[in-house]
């Protein structure tokens, strides 16, 4: 008796134990939460239908100090103050820059917006724009936004209504606005009666109106939706795949979550800025599968930007048959036809090529160590002569005035050393000159650059101040995307990295990673993402929120709840409506919509108020930013001078009052120009340089602004040079292109000099090589003639030699034949 006593006593306290333990289980990791996350979010992939709905408002909460704020301290944010204006004339009196009046004015005001963007836009609070903002804030708060639809896969079908309510004792307004997707015909339909009654006639107001979209048919059916849904698998998935443990937690349900179905609720933490960061280069690694396997397109390596600059101007391979071709822009058929004329050509250069190797060999077979041993000596003696006697005439004629500075060659390394030393500063000097009346610019860059020390800032700066510099500093930087998108560029493959595959890279890179979002963090917008899940781990609910805090305006809220539910039973999209539907032509007909399209330019053009609407137009489309008018202003002084350095001038003086403030308050307009000359040559190597007494002067103000280290150029100089740049690269060209033609009519002849002179610019030749690229590129080009004649032969290239055949590329070649055909189409 007592045996069995003990007997069931034990196996009472086994059961026990086992219960205990089935019961005190271990709490999910979070793996396991964010693999649960994403699993429940993809499940919308994974059904033949669903239903949707969801609410999303935005609410703002504005700075109680902004009230405080006087209207003379408003209104003096609008516009600059008579110093500022007599900083910007003095800036384009010394660089010989003409404005009208007009001008003068556009720039002042961009100048305003460049120094303080809150307070141009919104200048005074009692001011129509400032009031106008302020009553769409407040608009918005009360503003109930929702919408509710239907998703059915099998019969590619999709419908969304988007719904609107404001509600207030002496004003209510409800209005929706019906979305239905029709991906078998490639047709939207809507009804927008209730938004803008007066775009419909009174016999369509209850009809639905489409918009057809079947010329997209052929890059719509090319897309592989089951390679795209294992795609946004992937990328729905690598948020809860990067998440640290801290960022996913276990949610209690409320009496609500658990009415809904909830029987799990995860939170993801974390900002919008890592989110966007990981979905980018989430996509930047799978760049060449989402081409290739989901839209059906060839993915050229040129296009992601993971070779050299020299071929971002190729096109990509055609991979359309001839019929294809037909259907593309104009452009798009030029660099197919320059890929498929440079293939052909290329074809009868090869086999040019390999035909008189063959000879050669077949003729030279029994003397060839014997020659070889000959001529390395002699060819190799006369070939380099001839290549050192042209390099030292190029060198001489480049750099002749640095030699006269530097002494023979064998000392430069010493004199540049020396050079160097002469231009540094110690960091004690640097704190010696802090709020010194009168730095030379050079030691106000060294002194910022190796320790940081501004030596213009005052030691209490005006919040307001400090704010404006380091938004200037920030906007010079790069974006974290663009810092680390070429290190996720190299792990590119065809393959689809999936987010575990992306996980190990972002691991890879935590170093960089971490250092790119430094600048990211002091200015992150928190997001929070719950997720709810039914019995099955199915997405029931998706809600977010974003909190955007501003220094000037306050706080921005944005919140959203989303439900899916009756998965694979989604609600009927009434065809019917589909059915009666109307093209919007015929919905808009006799509407204001149709008389506003016809009329415009008409009857409503003369009257007074559309005048006036048309000018308020003309208006806003004149209004320039500062980097326009710096660019305008530019191409302007170039066409006039034809100078790049004194186009280099004019910008500096006038790119340093607009965006560097410090420096337009700390040196003159005189100064400033004589700063942007020593920049114009440190950051200009092809700038010719002086010589005699300019090189003299130059030297003296190398000496006078202590700009004489390589760091001691501030980067704005290099800002400024690519102003230059792009402003003047088409003029330039157009330029060059209008000399070819009127010089060598001929398209033949153009593009033999083109030719020649891409070649030059791509490759380092020889003297030999030199001599016979004229040549080798009018055969080319007389290849490119007969081509276009569909008279291509090998009888076209009878003249190139073998080692001619070195002289012709591909590339260049397309670059070439676009160029020329767009320049000279007849």
């Amino acid at each position: 008796m007592r045996l069995k006593y003990l007997t069931l006593c034990l196996l009472g306290l086994s059961l026990s134990a086992c219960t205990q333990h089935v019961i005190k289980s271990t709490p999910a990791s979070s793996e396991q939460l964010g693999a649960s996350a994403a699993n429940g979010i993809n499940a919308i992939l994974e059904t033949s239908s669903y239903d949707m709905a969801g609410q999303f408002s935005l609410q703002t909460t504005q700075h109680q100090k902004m009230e405080a704020d006087t209207p003379a301290k408003k209104q003096a944010a609008k516009s600059l103050n008579a110093d500022q204006k007599k900083q910007i004339d003095q800036a384009l009196k010394v660089s010989k820059v003409q404005l009208s009046q007009k001008e003068k004015n556009q720039l002042y005001d961009a100048v305003a917006m460049e120094l303080d963007p809150y307070g141009y836009f919104l200048g005074a609070r009692e001011s129509s724009s400032a009031s106008a903002g302020e009553s769409i804030f407040a608009v918005l708060n009360d503003v109930q936004f929702s919408y509710d639809g239907s998703v059915n896969y099998r019969q590619k079908l999709a419908a969304l209504n988007f719904n609107l309510k404001y509600l207030k004792p002496t004003l209510q307004v409800q209005a929706q606005l019906p979305f239905i997707v029709d991906f078998n015909e490639l047709k939207l339909y809507t009804n927008y009666f209730a938004f803008m009654p007066f775009l419909v006639n009174r016999e369509s107001q209850s009809s639905y109106a489409y918009v057809d979209l079947s010329k997209y048919k052929d890059e719509f059916n090319q897309i592989n939706f089951k390679n795209l849904a294992v795609y946004l698998k992937q990328m729905n998935a690598v948020p809860y795949a990067l998440a640290e443990s801290n960022q996913l937690s276990l949610l209690p349900l409320t009496a609500q979550d658990q009415q809904q179905g909830l029987t799990r609720k995860i939170r993801y933490q974390g900002t919008l800025q890592n989110v966007f960061l990981q979905m980018g280069l989430f996509d930047v690694v799978n760049e060449p599968y989402y081409t290739e396997q989901v839209k059906g397109q060839k993915f050229s390596q040129q296009d992601a930007g993971a070779v050299q600059a020299e071929y971002a101007e190729e096109a990509p391979a055609p991979a359309s048959e001839d019929a294809d071709v037909e259907t593309g822009s104009a452009e798009e058929q030029l660099e197919i036809a320059a890929y498929k004329s440079a293939a052909r050509v290329d074809e009868l250069v090869q086999m040019k090529a390999h035909a008189d190797m063959y000879h050669s060999d077949e003729q030279e077979a029994e003397a060839e160590d014997v020659v070889e041993a000959e001529d390395a000596g002699e060819g190799y003696t006369a070939a380099d002569a001839a290549a050192a006697a042209a390099c030292a005439a190029d060198e001489c004629d480049a750099y002749s005035s640095s030699e006269s500075k530097n002494g023979p060659v064998d000392a430069a390394a010493e004199a540049e050393e020396t050079d160097q030393e002469a231009g540094g500063i110690s960091d004690v000097a640097c704190k010696a000159l802090v709020n010194a009346a009168k730095v030379p610019a050079g030691y106000f860059t060294l002194c910022r650059e190796w320790y940081g020390i501004d030596l213009f800032k005052k030691p209490a700066a005006a919040e307001g101040d400090a704010l404006r510099e380091g938004a200037v500093a920030d906007a010079a930087q790069l974006s974290a995307f663009e810092q680390l998108k070429p290190l996720f560029l190299a792990a590119q493959s065809q393959q689809l990295t999936d987010a575990q595959g992306f996980k190990e890279l972002w691991q890879k890179h935590q170093a960089e990673i971490q250092l790119a979002l430094k600048k990211d963090q002091e200015y992150s917008i928190p997001l929070t993402i719950d997720v709810g899940l039914d019995q099955a781990g199915r997405l029931l609910s998706l809600d977010y929120a974003v909190v955007k805090q501003d220094d000037r305006f306050g706080e921005f809220r944005f919140s959203s709840t989303n439900q899916i539910s009756n998965y694979g039973h989604a609600k009927a999209i009434d065809r019917q409506l589909m059915k009666n539907a109307k093209s919007i032509e015929e919905a808009s007909k006799g509407s204001l919509l149709e008389r506003l399209s016809k009329d415009l330019l008409g009857t409503l053009g003369a009257s007074s108020s559309a005048d006036a609407a048309v000018e308020t137009v003309q208006k806003m489309q004149e209004q320039k930013t500062a980097d326009e008018l710096l660019s305008q202003i530019a191409l302007d002084t170039y066409q006039k001078t034809d100078s790049w350095l004194k186009t280099y001038q004019a910008v500096f003086g006038l790119y340093a009052v607009v965006k560097q403030t410090e420096l337009g308050k700390h040196y003159t307009a005189a100064e400033l120009n004589e700063i942007a000359e020593l920049s114009a040559y440190h950051f200009n190597e092809d700038l010719s340089k002086p010589k005699g007494a300019a090189l003299v002067r130059l030297n003296q103000l190398a000496d006078k602004h202590q700009l004489k280290n390589s760091d001691s150029f501030a980067s704005m100089g290099y800002a400024v040079k690519q102003i230059v740049d792009d402003a003047t690269e088409d003029y330039l060209e157009q330029r060059d292109w209008t000399k070819h033609i009127k010089q060598h009519k001929t398209r033949q002849a153009v593009f033999a000099v083109y030719y020649a002179e891409r070649f030059a610019d791509e490759y380092e030749l020889s003297a030999e090589q030199k001599q016979q690229l004229p040549k080798a590129a009018q055969i080319v080009a007389q290849a490119f003639t007969d081509d276009l004649n569909n008279k291509l032969s090998e009888q076209s290239l009878r003249n190139l030699s073998a080692d001619d055949t070195e002289l012709f590329d591909q590339s260049i070649y397309r670059i070439v034949y676009r160029d020329v055909l767009t320049h000279m189409p007849k």
